[in-house]
């Protein structure tokens, strides 16, 4: 079929030239085109030129049979004393279809597919640019290879399927392409393994690029390529037979595409090359894949943005190692749901993402990450280690079912920044200057603490026990815990608790405040923030009254007459005793016991004195008096 392609020329004053000489070669040199007058009929202008009328227009054909629907042309036109002008890369083919394929279809000629039973396709020579499979069921008996410029395109993700009876090799590959933008595309076909139908697969693979520049899959389902079978009777898989791999290519972008009862969902990896380098996908789905849901190996500027990764059975879901260069990946935008289910059960250990390998891995990035809560397989754990600068930002951990859900640092996790992060249970921080900025915004577990050495795992904030607490156990590097006392509560250093200015222990009052964090150094929970109770507290009637950690202590009118001593209080801790007194009525503080005061003080009413503590000598010392 010829297509037509017409124009007309003019000066720079917009005058129509005629009898100008329109020269047409392909597009970006001198080569010149074979051209027709007319639309059938004729014999070619190898000469490719024409020219223009008395009016400066001019037209031409070209021939399919000649060229393919990707080439674009030159056009140059000139004339004596006029400024020639060209017009390059000229596209006069249309960006349409060559072949239509049906699920009857025998034999496709000039496209290279043949066969005896349905639909074969054997390397596809290059004679089309767009194979169009219409809605049916197509059996595929032999391997496709698809050269560069050649698209296979179907009517939908569930209206073409290719039945893919292709024995150890890889049913659907793109080969090496030169320099173009997207000069292979596969879009909107439903390729089935073996595996799907629970037996062994018989092919490897089922979509593999090779190609070193530039393909794009959108909307592909690729199902059943797991080499030990699938359903219960399946063995443990390779990361060989994947539904989707990019071996070392460049420029691949997968979008909208699912990937299911695979052992690798998607995997990347470095092939022959030293690195590979920009794959990108979009919005895919890695559902129920045996050993990964994503498996990427030696990649650099790989993005997975968008998706879901769920109910992938492999110890780890998304993997990331390398043992070469490895830098500048990144996972946003994505939702993690009850991943590591093997064989129906928990699997301990096990993770949502793990990144780890013999060499470091530059520049990660964790951003808009959802994991789920994993109601029935609980463990769901990101663990980084053989990182450096890696970032993760604003991330949610749901609680998992009786498990963890957290971020893991190992000592070779190095300068990590966590900003903005949601954690249901404490990241465990091993690793070297890390960096929290707005951390653990959201830990959303509290509890009643109920005995003397309570676990505080996954908990921001506590209710106190009513007695002494000795240690806190099960907490996290760099975990934060929010205490409220009760009446009763004491925190007792001489095991895992370092309280202000090295004092012993400290008495909380109801609905006092402190704050403790985990050092990562020493293990123990140092005393950060400290809220006395806004309430008052009132003396009891005893010559030796017994105060907690507030600022303000009444001295009400049923008060002994002399105090010589005064129990409780913390290192540096000072307290305003404020008289209620009535009439004539006194309490003295006596200068003695472990009082250490500017001589016996009568309080009557309004009398304020002003004494603070020092834990090492059991004396309250004045600092002020004042006889209202």
């Amino acid at each position: 079929m010829r297509y037509i392609y017409q124009n007309v020329v003019q000066d720079g004053r917009g005058n129509f030239v005629a009898s100008a000489t329109v020269t047409v070669t392909l597009a970006g040199g001198s080569t010149k085109a074979s051209i027709y007058s007319a639309l059938t009929g004729g014999t070619v202008d190898a000469d490719g030129i024409i020219t223009t009328g008395t009016d400066g227009t001019f037209a031409f054909f070209v021939d399919e049979d000649d060229y393919s629907h990707s080439q674009q042309f030159r056009i140059v036109w000139s004339k004596s004393g006029f400024t020639s002008e060209t017009w390059d890369y000229i596209q006069i083919f249309p960006d349409g279809d060559r072949t239509i394929l049906t699920s009857s279809t025998v034999d496709q000629g000039d496209a290279g597919i043949t066969g005896t039973i349905a639909w074969h396709i054997v390397d596809i020579d290059g004679g089309s640019d767009v194979i169009r499979m219409l809605p049916g069921s197509y059996l595929q008996e032999t391997a496709i290879s698809i050269p560069v410029g050649i698209s296979l395109i179907g009517s939908g993700i569930n209206n073409t399927i290719i039945n893919s009876a292709v024995s150890a090799d890889i049913a659907i590959e793109l080969e090496d392409a030169s320099p173009s933008i997207y000069k292979t595309e596969l879009k909107d076909f439903w390729l089935l393994g073996d595996a799907a139908a629970d037996a062994a697969s018989t092919g490897t693979c089922g979509i593999k690029v090779t190609s070193t520049d530039y393909t794009k899959i959108y909307r592909v389902r690729s199902e059943g390529f797991a080499s030990g079978g699938w359903g219960t009777a399946g063995t443990a898989g390779t990361d060989e037979a994947a539904g989707f791999w990019v071996s070392g290519a460049v420029g691949v972008t997968i979008e909208n595409c699912y990937a299911t009862k695979n052992d690798v969902g998607f995997r990347v990896d470095k092939g022959g090359a030293s690195v590979n380098t920009t794959t990108t996908f979009k919005d895919c789905l890695a559902y129920i894949n045996r050993t990964h849901g994503v498996l990427w190996e030696d990649t650099m500027t790989t993005v997975w943005e968008g998706g879901v990764i769920e109910s992938n059975n492999g110890l780890i879901s998304f993997e990331i190692n390398c043992t070469g260069a490895a830098a500048n990946n990144a996972i946003k935008d994505a939702h993690f749901e009850s991943n590591q289910r093997i064989s129906g059960a928990a699997a301990v250990g096990s993770r949502d993402i793990n990144v780890t390998s013999l060499a470091t891995i530059n520049g990660l990035m964790l951003e808009n990450i959802q994991f789920g809560s994993g109601a029935t397989y609980p463990e769901t754990i990101v663990e980084l280690a053989d990182t450096l600068l890696s970032t993760m930002r604003n991330c949610f951990f749901s609680l998992g079912a009786g498990g963890t859900n957290t971020l893991e640092l190992n000592t070779d996790a190095v300068s990590t920044i966590l900003e903005g992060n949601y954690f249901s249970t404490y990241p465990t921080d091993n690793g070297v200057g890390t960096v929290f900025v707005d951390r653990r915004i959201g830990v959303n577990d509290s509890a009643d603490l109920a005995s003397d050495t309570p676990s505080v795992s996954g908990v921001i904030y506590a209710k106190g026990y009513a007695g002494t607490m000795t240690s806190l156990a099960n907490g996290s590097n760099g975990q934060i815990v929010i205490i409220e006392g009760q009446a009763g509560t004491t925190l007792d250093s001489s095991d895992n608790f370092l309280l202000k200015n090295g004092g012993s222990y400290m008495v909380l009052a109801d609905g006092s405040i402190v704050t403790l964090r985990k050092d990562k150094t020493s293990g123990k929970w140092v005393l950060i923030g400290h809220e006395p109770s806004v309430a008052a507290q009132s003396l009891t009637n005893t010559a030796t009254p017994s105060i907690d950690d507030r600022k303000i202590v009444y001295v009400p009118d049923a008060a002994v007459t002399a105090i010589t001593s005064i129990n409780g209080g913390y290192e540096g801790q000072d307290v305003f005793f404020v008289s209620e007194h009535t009439g004539a009525n006194t309490t003295t503080f006596t200068d003695g016991g472990n009082l250490t005061i500017a001589g016996d003080f009568a309080m009557g009413l309004g009398d304020v004195l002003h004494l603070v503590y020092r834990k090492s000598t059991n004396k309250w010392h004045e600092v002020s008096r004042s006889a209202n």
